[in-house]
Order: structure tokens, then sequence, then C-alpha cells
């Protein structure tokens, strides 16, 4: 694999959650941050190699390299149990994507994830966005470090978090909860629907609550969009607050 873009081999080499091979890095006058990463390769212990911005592209298949290029290993993932293990105690966001399989959104969800200080992401094993180069491009390298675990049936994990103290939110379009009232004091899962589709009916029948952010008729934010808000709204806007609402609608 070639993961490419100044953040994304950046925190790659730092994390170490890949084994990497060789860096190439654009020949001529790297800029700062280049040399930055050529030191930090010799740090882990790997060769460095120049080449020409059209020699890059050929290796990572994208223009958008940035001068550099990183020879590595897929990305793990943790699992399940790892995920069903998470602590609790400090009332954490978990985000669950359901079938989201743009590299673009996938990447901007864990960018703000990441930024709002989400537990991490579950993501099933069948018809995600697969955790590319172009996903870490997207997110800016937080795919590098963001935890991603997976699962093989979202529902039944679902059920597996509401028997250990989770809350189930689903995004919809129109029709749940406006986001603005909903208030947490449970650790809490947010179900992310795919782009088109939204939420699949099973998946959803597994929400306590099903949350609508208001927009102006006829216009819709994309998933990704959605998700900052959500997340901004749990984890950054002061939302935790003591008073429990009584689920609505047919969740468990």
């Amino acid at each position: 694999m070639a993961l490419y873009g100044v953040n994304p081999v950046h925190r790659a080499l730092d994390a170490k959650r890949r084994t990497v091979r060789r860096l190439y890095v654009l020949t001529g006058r790297p800029s700062a941050a280049l040399v930055g990463l050529g030191r930090q390769a010799e740090t882990v212990g790997i060769s460095v190699y120049e080449g020409s911005a059209e020699e890059l592209e050929a290796l990572c298949g994208s223009p958008a390299h940035q001068g550099a290029v990183l020879a590595c290993s897929p990305l793990p993932t943790a699992t399940e149990a790892e995920a069903l293990a998470l602590p609790v105690s400090q009332r954490p966001v978990l985000l669950v994507l359901d079938q989201i399989e743009d590299p673009q959104n996938f990447g901007a969800i864990v960018r703000n994830g990441a930024a709002f200080g989400a537990a991490g992401a579950v993501i099933q094993t069948r018809h995600t966005a697969p955790l590319s180069p172009a996903t870490s491009k997207a997110s800016a390298g937080e795919l590098e470090t963001f935890p991603i675990f997976e699962v093989v049936n979202i529902s039944r994990f679902l059920d597996a978090c509401k028997e250990r103290g989770w809350w189930v939110a689903g995004t919809v379009v129109s029709g749940g909860q406006p986001l603005a009232s909903f208030r947490r004091d449970s650790p809490t899962v947010l179900v992310l629907g795919n782009e088109g589709r939204g939420m699949r009916p099973l998946v959803e029948r597994h929400c306590d609550f099903r949350l609508t952010i208001p927009t102006q008729p006829g216009i819709s934010l994309n998933v990704a969009s959605a998700s900052a808000i959500a997340l901004y709204h749990l984890l950054g806007g002061g939302a935790a607050v003591p008073d429990k609402p009584a689920p609505e609608g047919d969740g468990a």
C-alpha cells in the first residue's frame, strides 16, 4: 500500500500501527515538512528515497501526494470485543457508521470524531469505504490514530452495547427528535447512515433515539457535515447533563 500526503505519512510514522517499509519524498529542494518526514523516517529505521512529482504520483495513484509517499502495510482494525470493552465511566460517544461508502465522507467523519473526542468508529466488514490512502488523506491523517473497530453485524453489536448501558441514537433527515433538545447522561452510540439511503431499517429499529438536525425546507446536510454538528452537540457543546429523557419510538 502507498500512503500519501504529509499529514497521513507523519501520523502513520508516529502511530506505528502500520508496518512501514520506505519513504519517498519529492526530489529537489524539499519543504521543511518533507525534511521533517525524512528525519522521522530515519528515526524509525526506514530508508528515504527521492523521486519526481510524476514518479510519486505513479507510486500512489494520486496527484495529491504533497511530495510524500509511504510504502506500508494496510491499517489494522480493532475487534468488536475491544469496542465493547471501552470504559464507560466518562460517558463517551462512539460512532457507528452504517454503510458509509464514500472515502471522502468516511475520512471527514473520522476527522470530526477525532476533533471532538469520540471514542472511535465502528464499521461493518462489508459495504463500507475501505481504510484506504484516500480515506486517510480525507481525514487529514487522523485515520492513522483514531480507533476503528470492525464488526460483522451492526444490529447485534448495538444490542450488545445496550446490554452494557449505552444509549443508541441514530441520525435521520426528518421526523426525529430535534438534536438541540437531546440531553444525555449515559455513554452514547451515535449511528450515522449511508449517504443516500440513511440508516437501514433494521439498524434504525435498534435506536433508542432518532435525532434530526433541522434545516431549511428542501435542504439536507451530507453525513459528514451532520456528524460534525451532532458531535459538537454531544461532546463539545456541554450537552451531557443529568436529566435523562424517556426514550422515544420503539427502541428497546
